[in-house]
């Protein structure tokens, strides 16, 4: 993935892009674009180069007017042009970072904000169907906590990321979830990396805002290994948000290490499946989420506004039991947590209990975390399991 701005000289900045340094063929522009009175001929310079259109940023509910961010709704002959010049090279829409903020916004403004946890579900459901109705139900997420499997159970959706590094959870983790969620509703993965960490983010251009800086923001070697990981995870597209050129417009550090991955990639294909012989099943209204994370001060909820009960801790000691230590991520210096050493290697996918049988008959090892409802059905489907040679553990 390569190119996040269309303005201005859009030709020069796709040849720079995508023929001069070869950083990727995946254009991933902020919803400016939408509303650029040159959007018909860039769409065509698109189609042309054979290049995607993918996951137009900055929509968030409750924005406007001015500002960064905004609330929208995309006009439908934009739509219409998409789909109709670009086919299956438009991407969608992006719902970017929206379940962290539902979490830190949204969930406690619903009352009662202790209600069951069907009841949460519910809530969060009806707050992203209002999303994706805006912005045209075609739709690519990159989350930034582990709600995916709600997202893609609506169908609209082409692609599942998430943006790793920053202020945000352990990538390890992330991707089970996205595995699992992917593999039962038949929608690839991508990888993002995120220059910035919570004290700053790195660049090349002497721009000192926010505690920017070529010292500053994600380490290169988290960075490099980050880009790496995605594309043994599995991911059909990777790369990083931005900073990939220095004050003289040469590649910097980071547009070195995406060109190389890029390179690599194209001489070397993909590197096989991704062996995750474990699943880890929570129930499908649990609404866990990590102990503590960017999006609140509130630690050890679920929903955004539940305590964890018991079942709830269980899930986190089997998560950590795999990858020690997730919960650090993106609070120490040292990048500590991002990528943790576990002893059983990147071996489990996560998914929930309405999965059905021919996805857990992909998985020798099936471990059931926290409290699971389900009555006769999923007793059934877990019995149908165990008959055709799978492994369970349950632990009471």
């Amino acid at each position: 993935m390569a190119l996040r701005s269309l303005e201005g000289d859009y030709g020069m900045k796709l040849d720079q892009y995508t023929r001069q340094h070869a950083l990727g063929n995946i254009i991933w522009p902020r919803y400016t674009l939408l509303y650029n009175s040159d959007l018909p001929d860039i769409v065509k310079e698109l189609k042309n180069r054979n290049l995607y259109l993918f996951d137009l940023w900055g929509y968030v509910p409750g924005s406007g007017p001015g500002g960064y961010w905004q609330q929208f709704k995309v006009p439908q002959k934009t739509l219409d042009l998409f789909k109709n010049e670009l086919g299956d090279r438009w991407l969608g829409m992006d719902n970017g970072e929206q379940d962290g903020r539902y979490i830190s916004t949204f969930a406690l403004q619903f009352y009662p904000s202790g209600s069951a946890r069907e009841r949460q579900y519910l809530n969060f459901q009806h707050h992203f169907e209002g999303l994706s109705d805006r912005l045209g139900n075609k739709m690519a997420t990159l989350v930034s906590l582990n709600y995916g499997h709600y997202f893609l159970k609506e169908e609209v959706y082409t692609l599942i990321g998430a943006e790793t590094a920053q202020g945000l959870p352990n990538t390890q983790i992330y991707y089970s979830f996205i595995r699992g969620a992917g593999k039962q509703y038949g929608v690839p993965w991508f990888g993002n990396a995120s220059v910035w960490n919570r004290w700053g983010w790195k660049n090349y251009v002497g721009n000192a805002n926010n505690n920017g800086g070529d010292t500053k923001g994600t380490s290169l070697s988290l960075l490099k290994r980050l880009m790496y990981n995605h594309i043994l995870y599995n991911c059909v597209a990777v790369g990083f948000e931005s900073s990939f050129f220095d004050k003289n417009d040469q590649l910097s550090p980071i547009g070195e290490i995406q060109q190389s991955a890029y390179a690599w990639v194209r001489k070397h294909g993909q590197p096989g499946v991704m062996y995750t012989p474990v699943a880890i099943m929570l129930d499908f209204f649990s609404g866990w989420t990590f102990p503590r994370h960017l999006y609140t001060s509130n630690i050890y909820r679920v929903w955004g506004n539940i305590p964890y009960d018991r079942g709830d801790y269980m899930i986190d000691g089997i998560l950590n039991m795999f990858y020690p230590r997730y919960q650090d991520a993106s609070y120490f210096h040292d990048e500590t947590g991002f990528i943790t050493p576990t002893p059983y290697g990147d071996v489990a996918d996560c998914i929930l209990s309405d999965s059905p049988l021919w996805l857990l008959n992909q998985y020798p090892v099936l471990i059931l975390g926290g409290k699971l409802n389900g009555g006769n059905a999923l007793n059934d489907k877990l019995e149908a399991y165990v008959e055709k040679g799978g492994h369970l553990i349950v632990t009471a």
